[in-house]
């Protein structure tokens, strides 16, 4: 089994509003296999991460909370020996951004992206209005740094399978960042130029009574 491979995670990551994600996911058992590097990234991004780190797999995977370990370890022996924990510790807890930071900015979601019902001409026309609403979105000026963009283009769209009632579509899209402080999450390459090329998401539609909206989005059909 290669680290690439299906096996225990352990990860860390951050929100865009400052606060901390910790995952532990079991593995190398028959009920719980465990998870591969691009299903990680994309549990990370499904809860907010814009930034994360990826710890030792297998047997060091372990959770204590409240001194009890709250994950079942993939050892045959209980817990291992690691050169490399993250502790929370009692303390201060004022958040990582100011409170007049946390009510002017935000990051957009795109499960909340909607559009309007309307006649499109066929499925491909409706996704691309649909994620550059998002993409639109992350150009706002209130959007937090980390995320906003200062410009973007959609390649190219791919349907994968569905109709209108609920579908799903591969979209390549290029995009500008509009801060330094901007974190790459995902897939892509960054040029010379400052832009990020061939980002990749596979992206779930369904309709609604009144508009359709993405329903899920993620770098793994």
């Amino acid at each position: 089994m290669t680290r690439r491979g299906i096996d225990s995670r352990t990860a860390i990551a951050q929100k865009s509003d400052g606060s901390i994600l910790m995952l532990v996911i079991d593995g190398r058992r028959v009920n719980s296999p465990g998870i591969d590097i691009t299903s990680l990234q994309d549990v990370l991004i499904k809860y907010g991460a814009i930034n994360a780190v990826r710890l030792p797999v297998g047997g060091n995977s372990t959770m204590y909370y409240k001194d009890e370990i709250i994950n079942t370890p993939s050892n045959s022996n209980g817990e291992m020996k690691t050169a490399s924990i993250f502790m929370v510790m009692p303390g201060d807890t004022t958040p990582y951004v100011s409170v007049d930071t946390a009510k002017d900015e935000f990051t957009p979601d795109i499960s909340q992206t909607t559009l309007k019902l309307d006649n499109y001409k066929d499925l491909s026309e409706l996704s691309t209005k649909i994620f550059d609403t998002y993409l639109k979105a992350l150009s706002e000026d209130k959007v937090t740094d980390f995320a906003r963009l200062k410009d973007y283009k959609i390649d190219e769209i791919k349907i994968q399978n569905g109709n209108e009632d609920k579908f799903m579509f591969l979209v390549t899209y290029s995009i500008l960042p509009a801060s330094d402080n901007f974190v790459l999450a995902g897939n892509g390459e960054k040029g010379s130029n400052g832009w990020i090329n061939s980002k990749e998401l596979f992206i779930t539609v369904a309709k609604g009574k009144e508009d359709y909206q993405i329903t899920g989005a993620g770098t793994g059909p």
